[in-house]
């Protein structure tokens, strides 16, 4: 994968901010969120390669969104 794709539609708060729902749904990062929200792997990278957080990575959820799909 090159990357994740970001959310294309919405306004300024949403559109190129968060990750696309229907490749990250469930997670933090979404726009829009319709239940539990998790925190995979993906986002503590974007947060640690943004260089304003320390992540520790024994604290993401399994995230299975689209497993084998």
């Amino acid at each position: 994968a090159i990357g994740v794709p970001l959310e294309n539609k919405g306004d300024a708060g949403s559109k190129d901010g968060h990750w696309n729902r229907k490749a990250m749904n469930g997670d933090v990062m979404i726009a829009k969120s319709f239940g539990e929200n998790l925190i995979s792997d993906i986002t503590l990278a974007l947060f640690e390669d943004s260089g304003w957080y320390q992540v520790d990575y024994s604290l993401s959820n399994v995230f299975i969104w689209g497993k084998n799909r």
